[in-house]
């Protein structure tokens, strides 16, 4: 897989696990719908980047540590800021 593949199906499990913390079962209609907490968010956000299809060398680039130089993912040296990765 290539690194857009990568970021494409990070991506997507992230989309998935944003939409799954929007639907809690079993809740009546007139209830009103619980927002999860940052910490909850923060955590699903973890698990998606976690996702074995996705990788180590992804999981450290859309985390900063790695960047993108010619098609290629490079590490950052460790005195180096954090990338801003686009996705």
């Amino acid at each position: 897989m290539s690194a857009n593949d990568n970021i494409l199906v990070a991506s997507l499990v992230l989309f998935a696990a944003l939409n799954l913390a929007g639907h809690h079962g079993g809740e009546r209609e007139h209830e009103r719908e619980r927002e999860p907490a940052p910490q909850e968010v923060t955590e699903m956000i973890d698990e998606a980047l976690t996702f074995p299809a996705a990788g180590d060398d992804l999981t450290m680039y859309i985390s900063g540590r790695f960047t993108e130089r010619d098609g290629r993912i490079v590490q950052l040296p460790a005195d180096a800021a954090p990338a801003t990765p686009v996705l």
